[in-house]
Parts: C-alpha cells; sequence; structure tokens
C-alpha cells in the first residue's frame, strides 16, 4: 500500500471517531459464548435466550471496573479512552 494513501485513510478515520463508545466482547455464558457490548454508555449481554440488560453504571471509574470485570483489559488503557470519549461528548462532537 502506497504511504500517501494509507496517510489519507488513517486521517478520514481519526477524525471519523464516534462520540458514543463501542466495545463489544465475546465471552462463556452458561453453555453457550455470548456477546457482551458497551455502547452509548450502557450495557448487556446477548445470549441465545435474550437480551440481558446491565444495571446504570455510575461514573467513569465504574464503567472502567464494569469493563475491566467483563474484559480483563488493561485498567489505565480503559480509563484514558473513557475519558477521551466523555471528552468528546462534552465538547458536543
Amino acid at each position: 500500500m502506497d504511504m500517501a494513501y494509507f496517510l489519507k485513510a488513517a486521517e478520514i478515520c481519526q477524525n471519523s471517531i464516534d462520540p458514543k463508545p463501542l466495545l463489544e466482547y465475546r465471552l462463556p455464558y452458561k453453555n453457550e459464548i455470548a456477546h457482551w457490548e458497551f455502547y452509548n454508555w450502557k450495557s448487556f449481554l446477548s445470549t441465545t435466550k435474550g437480551i440481558i440488560q446491565d444495571s446504570v453504571c455510575g461514573g467513569l471509574e465504574d464503567w472502567v471496573d464494569r469493563i475491566f470485570q467483563k474484559t480483563g483489559y488493561d485498567r489505565t488503557f480503559l480509563y484514558e479512552v473513557l475519558r477521551r470519549y466523555e471528552g468528546l461528548i462534552k465538547e458536543g462532537n
């Protein structure tokens, strides 16, 4: 791939970040692999029996804890990413 093309594509991607964060993660649930989703500051588990809504979450640290519990992702990384998304909302993006 030509570097100029790559850089242009990266710029387009970077400028089109949706201010509503989305994370999808597959995890074992009973006898299946379920689909857990965090989107627009809400989360739920999608199973073959239906959707199970998570309880309402408080602030940023609560979301970091919940996402860490579901995914095992690094807490520092999660905090930084969610803080940036929260900043996008405050900027009106």
